[in-house]
């Protein structure tokens, strides 16, 4: 079930609310944090926080999304997908966002698909969620490269005759 929608105050950050004259965050575990009395105050001081230095790197985005969206998820998919995101954050853990392309999601998805096809489409499938949260949500990159990146498909062996396995009565 979805958390309940503001009906005041819709640009404030998530975790993020007004109590009588002042902003409070409100963190899963702790404390409730006073940001300030005024808006711009509270922006400020969030800002100040929970600042998005550590995601200049792709390492840092795809971490954002272990923390962030992954517990969202069913708990056999976090396990496997953590191990996805370990993978790919070793691969291109070191490049900016912005700089993704959807050249350098094909090389590893080649370099990936040598030994394991359906895992290789597996991370690109992730891969693809994380630079869809990034555009739409974070604001971290302009598009997704990996819209263009085309998975791998599975070879099925079709056989000549169709009727071969029927017997004749």
């Amino acid at each position: 079930m979805s958390p309940r929608k503001r009906k005041f105050d819709r640009d404030l950050p998530q975790r993020v609310y007004k109590h009588g004259k002042k902003y409070r965050f409100v963190p899963k575990k702790g404390k409730k944090i006073v940001l300030g009395e005024t808006k711009v105050e509270a922006l400020r001081k969030y800002a100040e926080l929970y600042a998005d230095a550590g995601l200049l790197t792709m390492e840092g985005v795809l971490e954002k999304y272990r923390l962030e969206e992954l517990p969202k998820k069913a708990i056999k998919t976090q396990k496997d997908q953590s191990a996805q995101l370990d993978r790919l954050s070793a691969a291109i853990g070191h490049i900016p966002p912005e700089s993704l392309t959807p050249q350098l999601v094909t090389q590893y998805l080649d370099y990936r698909g040598k030994t394991a096809q359906i895992a290789a489409n597996r991370e690109l499938a992730l891969v693809r969620h994380v630079c869809k949260v990034c555009v739409a949500r974070w604001g971290f990159m302009p598009n997704n490269p990996c819209r263009e990146v085309q998975a791998f498909t599975r070879n099925r062996e079709i056989e000549s005759s169709p009727t071969k396995n029927f017997v004749h009565c």
